[in-house]
């Protein structure tokens, strides 16, 4: 699948209808937005469907469902001057870009991976007064990149306008594989604690490490049960929680003073505070995790060619390193001479250097680290091993 926007003044001219043409042919686009002075939605009925389409003067929405994927996905399409970028001129002031940027953290947006020129807005003046600018930018959410999470942008040539077309791909070829995360709004649950004692206290057989990693093991299938009974679908249990506390409330105007009713209100309200709590923290650790761990889509070769697709940006990542590392190649030896030559380490200190590290060192170490930083290659996040340190910090330390 292949959706396009550009921005391009001056639809009444021919040249510049002949080149939306030619951009949806030769790319076989299945939706290309058009916005500035007409905004236009073209699209590919043999392959998308839309429905619920806005066309204002500043903006295009609608929802399209593709019949490829089988999946349904909304798309905006707004003309905006914000948080923009210029060359030859003064940059944007900080306070300009602000409430545009708290915008985009609240609804968890983020900048899709893209190729092509950073600066998609010239005002084709002469090179004494011309502005280079980052405009054009594609903001995707975070069930986006978990639905298409090999999709990129790719900013083309601009051609006979002064903003650069964006194409977007989307691929199947990628299989998501769901890992496992550690999330901090489970330490908040009632049987989080519970659950971690019952899954660590096992008895393991093996090296140190072994063992510790092993219990891991048993404590991530542990709490992934955990989420599945309590967090997930959260939004849908967000929204089912709000219901029953304005259900209850709509009944506590019929009765002031019930104090049946009082009481559960405050359950309710507990409930979806709760919940709502959970689904915001979720959120903000997902779209944390998911900034670390884009897919590449599209790469340029040692050669200078664009390879695009996981396959090819595989194999040019293979050749790039075989070049590099996988060809034998005589080296020079090293003279041991050059380190007498070097400041030394005073034998004062060499005792400090060897010596065993220490369970406290460790545990200051641990309680260093952020917890809402990004979980490691086993998914756990630093504020699992804070949380649980009075139980796993004895083997935490065996196993260092």
């Amino acid at each position: 699948m292949k959706i396009a926007s550009w921005i391009i003044r001056g639809l009444n001219c021919p040249i510049k209808q002949q080149e939306v043409k030619t951009l949806l042919l030769d790319h076989q686009i299945d939706i290309l937005g058009i916005l500035e002075t007409r905004n236009l939605v073209f699209y590919n009925p043999s392959t998308i469907s839309i429905s619920h389409q806005v066309i204002t003067s500043q903006m295009i929405s609608c929802k399209a469902h593709h019949y490829g994927t089988k999946k349904d996905f909304c798309g905006i399409l707004t003309l905006s001057g914000v948080l923009r970028r210029k060359k030859r001129h003064n940059p944007p002031v900080l306070l300009e870009m602000q409430d545009f940027n708290a915008c985009l953290s609240s609804c968890f947006l983020d900048d899709l991976p893209s190729t092509g020129n950073d600066l998609t807005w010239t005002t084709k003046q002469n090179a004494s007064t011309r502005v280079w600018s980052k405009l054009d930018r594609v903001l995707v959410n975070l069930h986006w990149s978990s639905s298409f999470p090999t999709s990129y942008g790719q900013f083309m040539e601009m051609g006979v306008s002064d903003h650069f077309p964006v194409l977007v791909f989307v691929s199947e070829e990628y299989k998501v594989v769901r890992r496992f995360s550690f999330l901090n709004s489970w330490i908040t649950h009632p049987d989080y604690q519970s659950t971690v004692v019952n899954a660590w206290c096992t008895s393991k057989t093996g090296s140190p490490s072994f063992c510790f990693f092993q219990k891991l093991k048993n404590v991530k299938h542990a709490l992934a049960n955990l989420h599945k009974e309590n967090f997930s679908q959260i939004q849908a249990r967000v929204k089912d929680a709000k219901n029953a506390l304005l259900n209850c409330q709509s009944r506590l105007r019929s009765d002031l003073f019930s104090t049946d009713l009082i009481q559960e209100e405050r359950v309710r309200l507990a409930e979806f505070s709760r919940l709502k709590t959970a689904e915001l923290a979720m959120l903000s650790q997902r779209d944390k995790i998911r900034k670390h761990q884009q897919i590449i889509g599209a790469i340029q070769d040692q050669h200078g060619l664009l390879q695009l697709g996981l396959d090819n940006v595989s194999a040019a990542f293979q050749d790039y390193n075989f070049e590099l590392l996988g060809k034998a190649k005589e080296v020079t030896q090293l003279d041991s001479s050059f380190l007498s030559m070097g400041a030394k380490v005073s034998p004062m200190y060499h005792p400090s250097l060897t010596q065993t590290v220490t369970c406290h060192e460790i545990q200051k170490a641990v309680f260093s680290i952020d917890s809402e930083s990004s979980p490691g290659i086993d998914g756990f996040s630093f504020g699992f091993f804070k949380s649980a340190w009075p139980l796993i910090g004895s083997d935490f330390c065996s196993a260092v």
